[in-house]
């Protein structure tokens, strides 16, 4: 045979190829992914293998369903169509009889020209473990060639476990350095340092974080809001574990008691997952606890003295605002108000004045008081006076014995470096006692920036050892390892991640799912780092392509934060999207007969000459 006969022979096998590769064989998973949620009602996993009777089919021998798992070499027939007939015969494996499945379908034609296959199974059994490659082959007789030609095409179940649990498996408190059991409903000094644990069944996606809540109402726990500690050493995320394919993790919480906790204080830990559109999340019970003061007897305090005592009160509204930094405050009005004067040994009030102190600050700044007299003294910094405040109070009575003071403010411009410590203090004549006492409460005004800016900012593949940039025109092959690399200002909560999100290109614009790698690591979360009181971080993805990419594929990044019942979140503004082709294989056409020699023969010789 010369090197010309050859060329002949390897051009006739690269036109039927061609010509096979047409033959309309679709392959349909629903939903796809699957979210497996142990507390979801029961739900159904649809697999559908189909021709549409391409005008070459002369006669359709079967129409099959398999499947290959990761750790499978070989495919198995899951379900199938026969040419007599129409008769089904389903030959599905021990593990998916367990999922009850009920095989419908039909051929059409005669002789028959098209059909489809349809296996239907519960997947409230299905776990991670369960993603597999499932392929509809078609075996058909074909008007341009004698014997008979299979092509296939293929789909991929992906299955994503949501969060399980997550429940508060440590509760202590420190005396003397040393941590003691913490029981619920415990009465502990100000500024005692508790310590919290929870342990949660994040799922499959190791970067979900556990969030701590913290009651938002004195006295209650009804109403509970993320807690952003002051410190973020505070807070602190565990090492993920896996197990199988999911993940658990572990989470501390520390918190110093205040004397705004004497009505108690709850917290609670939580893990949330967005998944295919919807928020899943478990939530642990709460934990309470409550501040007690030192019997003080106020009567008998020195002159100039100050202690904390009840009768006097401290409340900012609200105590939380939410800021994006692209944009003016959430919240309209601040407002502080200071109320005193109901202890019982009060003669008389002298004053009422609201301070504070930043936490960025040694000390306490005068911002409006109510001397004797009633008169309004207003002693106000730069950064208050630039928002707007307005100042009213007095103190009641005759001589006075309480009063009230008031300072509301232009809300807009706040950032996280303005979280601080108010304070209402009064100072007053105690019965039986020269000079005066002062009394005070304090409370906190927490300003949680969101997440803003995010970018993709690196894209390689890897070709030869060397990486390369990725250009929208890049045509890589199935194989190609393909890296990214994201950039993100994830506001001034250092546990927010960097979510990655995949569609393909010919799939809606809006398509986007979770992409959950089967190995961890092709998703790497890089430590935050920090700039005043918000942070940033950035993110590696690594992902090797298939052949299911032939039509191309396109990865963006995102940030999320859920604060107060609200999603906030920033994705990718350029929605960086890389078209990539991937080399097509000639194995998707395999005839049966005599044609699959000369495949072999033809690119043997092809090969041993070319």
């Amino acid at each position: 045979m010369t090197r010309s006969d050859c060329s002949c022979l390897f051009s006739l096998v690269i036109l039927l190829a061609a010509l096979y590769s047409v033959v309309g064989v679709s392959m349909y998973i629903t939903p796809s992914p699957m979210i497996v949620d142990p507390s979801s009602e029961t739900a159904v996993l649809k697999l559908e293998c189909s021709s549409d009777g391409t005008s070459n089919i002369s006669g359709v021998y079967t129409l099959a369903i398999l499947r290959r798992r990761s750790a499978d070499i070989e495919y198995t027939r899951v379900a199938q169509l026969g040419v007599y007939g129409g008769k089904l015969d389903p030959n599905v494996p021990a593990d998916l009889l367990a999922k009850s499945p009920n095989v419908i379908g039909g051929l059409e034609g005669t002789p028959s020209t098209s059909g489809r296959v349809i296996l239907n199974m519960d997947s409230r059994g299905l776990t991670c473990n369960d993603q597999a490659e499932f392929k509809c082959e078609l075996t058909y007789e074909d008007t341009r060639a004698s014997g008979t030609v299979t092509v296939s095409t293929h789909s991929y179940l992906t299955v994503i476990a949501a969060p399980r649990d997550a429940k508060i498996t440590g509760a202590f408190y420190e005396i003397g350095g040393n941590p003691t059991q913490l029981n619920d409903d415990s009465g502990l000094n100000v500024d005692t340092r508790i310590t919290y644990i929870c342990t949660a069944n994040i799922g499959s996606d190791p970067n979900v974080v556990i969030v701590w809540e913290k009651s938002s109402q004195i006295g209650t726990c009804t109403e509970f809001v993320t807690y952003n500690p002051v410190v973020s050493t505070d807070i602190v995320q565990g090492s993920v574990i896996q197990r199988n394919c999911s993940f658990s993790r572990t989470s501390s919480m520390y918190y110093n008691m205040t004397p705004f906790d004497d009505f108690g204080v709850a917290f609670r830990c939580k893990v949330r997952a967005f998944i295919g559109g919807k928020w899943y999340e478990k939530i642990s019970a709460h934990r309470k606890t409550y501040t007690v003061h030192s019997p003080t007897n106020v009567s008998s305090a020195s002159t100039n003295s100050s202690v904390i005592a009840d009768g006097i009160f401290m409340y900012v509204t609200p105590s939380t605002i939410v800021v994006d930094s692209n944009s003016a405050s959430a919240a309209h009005k601040l407002e502080l108000t200071c109320s005193g004067g109901r202890t019982t040994n009060i003669t008389g009030a002298v004053s009422l004045a609201i301070s504070r102190r930043k936490f960025t600050e040694a000390n306490y700044t005068v911002l409006a008081q109510i001397p004797e007299g009633s008169k309004l003294d207003q002693s106000i910094p730069a950064d208050i006076l630039a928002k707007s405040p307005n100042i009213s109070g007095s103190l009641l009575g005759n001589p006075p014995l309480m009063g009230k003071l008031i300072i509301s403010m232009d809300a807009g411009g706040l950032s996280c470096i303005d979280q601080a410590v108010f304070r209402c203090e009064m100072t007053y004549k105690a019965l039986g006692a020269s000079g005066t006492a002062i009394i005070y409460a304090d409370n906190y005004l927490t300003v949680i920036t969101l997440p803003t800016k995010i970018e993709i900012t690196d894209a390689f593949y890897e070709k030869d050892g060397t990486l390369k940039q990725i250009t929208n025109t890049s045509v890589l092959h199935t194989g190609t390892k393909i890296m990214y690399k994201c950039s993100a200002n994830i506001g001034n909560d250092p546990n927010v991640v960097i979510v990655w999100e995949k569609s393909t290109l010919d799939g809606p614009a809006t398509e986007f799912v979770a992409y959950t790698p089967t190995v961890s690591t092709d998703v790497v979360q890089d430590p935050v780092t920090q700039s005043n009181c918000s942070f940033s971080r950035t993110s590696s993805m690594n992902y090797r392509l298939t052949s299911s990419d032939d039509k191309g594929i396109k990865f963006r990044c995102k940030v999320q934060a859920y604060l107060d019942g609200k999603l906030y979140e920033s994705i990718s503004s350029h929605q960086r999207t890389h078209a990539v082709s991937v080399s097509k294989s000639a194995s998707l056409v395999t005839p049966i007969t005599s044609i699959t020699g000369l495949i072999i023969i033809s690119l043997s010789i092809y090969q041993m000459y070319g």
